[in-house]
Protein backbone atom coordinates (compact mmCIF):
# COMPACT_ATOMS: atom_id res chain seq x y z
CA UNK A 1 0.00 0.00 0.00
CA UNK A 2 2.44 2.47 1.08
CA UNK A 3 4.76 2.12 -2.04
CA UNK A 4 1.74 2.79 -4.55
CA UNK A 5 0.76 5.48 -2.52
CA UNK A 6 3.94 7.02 -2.26
CA UNK A 7 5.18 6.32 -5.64
CA UNK A 8 1.63 6.64 -8.10
CA UNK A 9 -1.21 8.63 -5.78
CA UNK A 10 1.51 10.84 -5.00
CA UNK A 11 2.64 14.03 -7.11
CA UNK A 12 6.12 14.55 -6.94
CA UNK A 13 9.57 15.54 -8.43
CA UNK A 14 10.57 12.65 -11.46
CA UNK A 15 14.74 13.91 -10.52
CA UNK A 16 14.38 14.16 -6.62
CA UNK A 17 10.99 12.67 -5.56
CA UNK A 18 9.89 15.85 -3.62
CA UNK A 19 5.51 15.79 -3.17
CA UNK A 20 4.51 18.69 -5.12
CA UNK A 21 1.17 20.69 -4.10
CA UNK A 22 1.28 23.89 -5.57
CA UNK A 23 -0.34 24.23 -8.94
CA UNK A 24 -0.35 28.15 -10.26
CA UNK A 25 -1.92 27.09 -14.07
CA UNK A 26 0.79 26.56 -15.90
CA UNK A 27 1.11 22.13 -16.69
CA UNK A 28 4.90 23.20 -17.24
CA UNK A 29 6.13 22.52 -13.55
CA UNK A 30 9.19 23.25 -11.61
CA UNK A 31 10.44 21.44 -8.17
CA UNK A 32 11.20 23.48 -5.65
CA UNK A 33 13.38 21.52 -4.18
CA UNK A 34 15.99 20.63 -7.15
CA UNK A 35 14.57 22.63 -10.01
CA UNK A 36 13.79 19.96 -12.32
CA UNK A 37 11.23 20.60 -14.94
CA UNK A 38 8.17 18.73 -14.94
CA UNK A 39 5.13 17.79 -17.03
CA UNK A 40 2.01 18.24 -15.11
CA UNK A 41 0.27 16.22 -17.92
CA UNK A 42 2.61 13.19 -18.18
CA UNK A 43 5.04 13.56 -15.25
CA UNK A 44 8.14 13.78 -17.83
CA UNK A 45 11.15 14.85 -16.50
CA UNK A 46 12.21 17.82 -18.85
CA UNK A 47 15.47 19.15 -17.24
CA UNK A 48 15.04 22.93 -16.54
CA UNK A 49 12.33 23.93 -18.05
CA UNK A 50 9.04 21.81 -19.46
CA UNK A 51 7.36 24.54 -21.36
CA UNK A 52 8.40 22.98 -24.65
CA UNK A 53 7.43 19.82 -23.67
CA UNK A 54 3.75 20.81 -22.39
CA UNK A 55 3.11 22.41 -25.47
CA UNK A 56 2.92 19.50 -27.36
CA UNK A 57 2.71 16.96 -25.08
CA UNK A 58 0.53 13.93 -26.28
CA UNK A 59 -1.51 13.62 -23.00
CA UNK A 60 -2.44 17.25 -22.93
CA UNK A 61 -5.90 18.16 -23.50
CA UNK A 62 -5.45 21.74 -24.35
CA UNK A 63 -2.33 20.67 -27.01
CA UNK A 64 -0.14 24.10 -27.68
CA UNK A 65 -1.54 25.85 -24.44
CA UNK A 66 0.85 25.89 -21.29
CA UNK A 67 -2.17 27.05 -18.88
CA UNK A 68 -4.97 24.68 -17.90
CA UNK A 69 -7.75 25.41 -14.90
CA UNK A 70 -7.23 23.56 -11.41
CA UNK A 71 -10.20 21.34 -12.58
CA UNK A 72 -8.05 20.21 -15.88
CA UNK A 73 -5.04 19.46 -13.83
CA UNK A 74 -6.96 17.61 -10.90
CA UNK A 75 -8.28 15.35 -13.90
CA UNK A 76 -5.00 14.93 -15.60
CA UNK A 77 -3.72 13.65 -12.06
CA UNK A 78 -6.45 11.15 -12.15
CA UNK A 79 -5.64 9.66 -15.99
CA UNK A 80 -2.19 9.54 -15.13
CA UNK A 81 -2.24 7.58 -11.88
CA UNK A 82 -5.00 5.11 -13.18
CA UNK A 83 -2.63 4.49 -16.21
CA UNK A 84 0.24 3.99 -13.40
CA UNK A 85 -1.56 2.21 -10.99
CA UNK A 86 -2.95 -0.22 -14.09
CA UNK A 87 0.64 -0.48 -15.32
CA UNK A 88 1.72 -1.92 -11.75
CA UNK A 89 -1.18 -3.88 -11.12
CA UNK A 90 0.04 -5.84 -14.64
CA UNK A 91 3.31 -6.55 -13.07
CA UNK A 92 2.06 -8.17 -9.96
CA UNK A 93 0.60 -11.72 -9.73
CA UNK A 94 -2.86 -12.36 -10.36
CA UNK A 95 -3.65 -13.31 -6.69
CA UNK A 96 -2.10 -10.37 -5.33
CA UNK A 97 -4.09 -7.85 -7.51
CA UNK A 98 -7.59 -8.08 -5.68
CA UNK A 99 -5.70 -7.62 -1.83
CA UNK A 100 -3.93 -4.78 -2.77
CA UNK A 101 -6.68 -2.87 -4.18
CA UNK A 102 -8.44 -3.75 -1.53
CA UNK A 103 -5.97 -2.23 0.73
CA UNK A 104 -6.02 0.80 -1.23
CA UNK A 105 -9.36 1.13 -1.31
CA UNK A 106 -9.98 4.76 0.68
CA UNK A 107 -7.04 5.76 -1.24
CA UNK A 108 -8.33 4.91 -4.39
CA UNK A 109 -11.91 6.49 -3.66
CA UNK A 110 -11.27 9.72 -5.96
CA UNK A 111 -9.57 7.46 -9.01
CA UNK A 112 -13.46 6.38 -9.45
Amino acid sequence: RKRVVEDILTVKCPKCAQAFVDFDGCFALQCGRCGCGFCAWCGKHCDKDAHAHVGKCLFSQARGNLFGSLKQFDAALKRRRVRDLRHFLRGVDAGMREPIVEALNRDLKDLG
